[in-house]
C-alpha cells in the first residue's frame, strides 16, 4: 500500500497546487481604472468593432504542464518496473511505445507528445474563440489524466503482486 498512498498524495499535492495557482491570479488582477466621463462630440464617432482582449493565466498553465510532466515520470518509472516485474506482461499502448519500451523510449515518447501537446494548448490558449481556448485548456489535462490512469494501474498491479 506504500506505492498507492504516495500516488494518491502526488495527486493530492497536484490539485491543491492546480487551485493555489488559480487563486494566485485571480488575486493579481488589479481593478481597471474607471472610464472617462463622456464628452460632448458635434459628431457622433463611428462604431468600430471592440476586441476583448484574451486573458491567458500563466501560472495555471505552467502548473499544469509541470504537473503533466511529473505524472508522466510516475507513469513512466511505473510502466517500466511493472514489465521488469512481470515478464510475460507488455506495454498497453505498444503502438506508440513498443511491446516492452526501455525507460529512454518511454520519455522520448512522451517528451514529444506532451511536448506537442503543451505548445498546442499555448497556441489555442491564445486565440479569440472561446471554443478553441477551451480545447487548449483539455488537452494537457487529458494527457495529465492519461498518465495517472497509467501509473495507478501500475501502482495496483506492483502492489498485488
Amino acid at each position: 500500500m506504500g506505492t498507492l498512498r504516495l500516488l494518491r498524495n502526488f495527486l493530492i499535492a497536484a490539485c491543491l497546487s492546480l487551485l493555489s495557482a488559480g487563486r494566485v491570479c485571480a488575486q493579481q488582477a488589479e481593478p481597471g481604472q474607471l472610464p472617462d466621463a463622456p464628452g460632448v462630440a458635434s459628431q457622433p464617432s463611428p462604431s468600430t468593432a471592440r476586441h476583448e482582449a484574451v486573458v491567458f493565466h500563466k501560472k495555471v498553465f505552467w502548473t499544469l504542464v509541470a504537473v503533466d510532466a511529473a505524472s508522466a515520470v510516475a507513469d513512466a518509472q511505473l510502466s517500466r518496473a511493472g514489465l521488469r516485474m512481470f515478464p510475460t506482461g507488455h506495454e498497453q499502448n505498444s503502438w506508440l511505445y513498443g511491446r516492452r519500451p526501455s525507460l529512454g523510449r518511454y520519455y522520448a515518447t512522451d517528451v514529444v507528445t506532451d511536448g506537442g501537446s503543451a505548445f498546442l494548448s499555448y497556441k489555442l490558449l491564445h486565440s479569440r474563440r472561446r471554443a478553441f481556448r477551451i480545447v487548449g485548456w483539455g488537452l494537457p489535462v487529458a494527457a495529465t489524466g492519461g498518465h495517472a490512469d497509467g501509473a495507478i494501474r501500475w501502482a495496483v498491479l506492483i502492489e498485488g503482486r
